[in-house]
């Protein structure tokens, strides 16, 4: 049997999710998939990466991880069955990175955060939509073990009249896994957003109107717990999240098969929304901001 192609498209190559995908694709892929090309902007910049000086150059990288080098984007998109748009810390690259992987037709998957602000968001499935492309975008932490009940049955959201997130990290590049994991719980559609704290401790409430609320408080390092009721009086605490990473990769793999995305584009934006609201609120603490 041979491999379907997997492209890697990427700002630059030698970061975290790159360095563990490959492997966790031809795992979980059984031999139906591997990652084949790979092509970055640049090479990984001093102080990133894993390369004895600081990071490794974007051919460096490709030896050694076995994965041929495209000679460009247009090459990568040409050659591979699917493409995966990586670049994880910066997505303010994302929509130049994918452009030409969203008019292919072929599934692309971008890594989180999957853009800057909702407007990118919306250009971009716009443009996949125009162009037949199955798009796709997730943080792993929307497929945690805890919260599948939720992920399997999207009208479950619906049901909950309230929910808790607590996630760690520096916003920029952590707090999209949180409020993906409130958009799992309590569904897209939240009208304004709330914000109190000071550095990397902030809490924000979400008004989804109705009496639904949801509560995310973003610190330094701290597990990723969740809790949620329903109107039925039904409770749910989470107080950790596992397996993020493996039911994603094989999310992933699933779409590239089918072309059918795990997730609603409206999420997706929405999610995207709350960042943006959620930056404006941490410069107005106190202040609502409407969605």
């Amino acid at each position: 049997m041979t491999a379907k192609k997997i492209g890697f498209i990427d700002y630059f190559l030698d970061e975290w999710h790159a360095n563990h995908y490959p492997r966790w694709i031809r795992d979980a892929g059984g031999g139906r998939w591997e990652v084949a090309l790979a092509w970055a902007e640049l090479d990984a910049p001093p102080g990133r990466g894993t390369g004895a000086a600081g990071g490794r150059t974007t051919g460096r990288w490709c030896a050694d991880h076995g994965i041929e080098r495209a000679a460009s984007i247009g090459d990568l998109v040409a050659r591979c069955d699917a493409i995966i748009v990586l670049s994880p810390d910066h997505p303010q690259h994302h929509e130049r990175l994918a452009g030409e992987a969203l008019r292919s037709g072929k599934p692309v998957y971008v890594d989180k955060t999957f853009a800057p602000n909702a407007a990118a968001a919306s250009r971009m499935f716009e443009l996949a939509a125009k162009c037949g492309t199955p798009l796709f975008s997730s943080s792993a932490l929307r497929f945690a073990r805890e919260l599948e009940p939720w992920q399997a049955r999207r009208d479950r959201a619906a049901d909950n009249r309230a929910a808790f997130v607590c996630g760690g990290g520096a916003f920029d590049n952590y707090a999209v896994h949180s409020f993906e994991m409130l958009t799992v719980l309590m569904g897209a559609g939240a009208r304004r957003l709330q914000a109190v704290g000071d550095g990397e401790l902030f809490a924000y409430a979400v008004d989804y109107g109705g009496g639904r609320q949801g509560t995310v408080v973003q610190t330094a390092p701290a597990p990723f717990q969740a809790a949620c009721a329903a109107a039925n009086g039904q409770t749910a605490f989470f107080a950790e999240c596992t397996d993020y990473f493996p039911r994603l990769i094989r999310e992933m793999l699933r779409f590239f098969e089918s072309g059918e995305a795990p997730v609603a584009p409206a999420e997706t934006i929405g999610t995207m929304a709350l960042l943006d609201a959620a930056r404006l609120a941490r410069k107005r603490p106190g202040d609502w901001v409407e969605l």
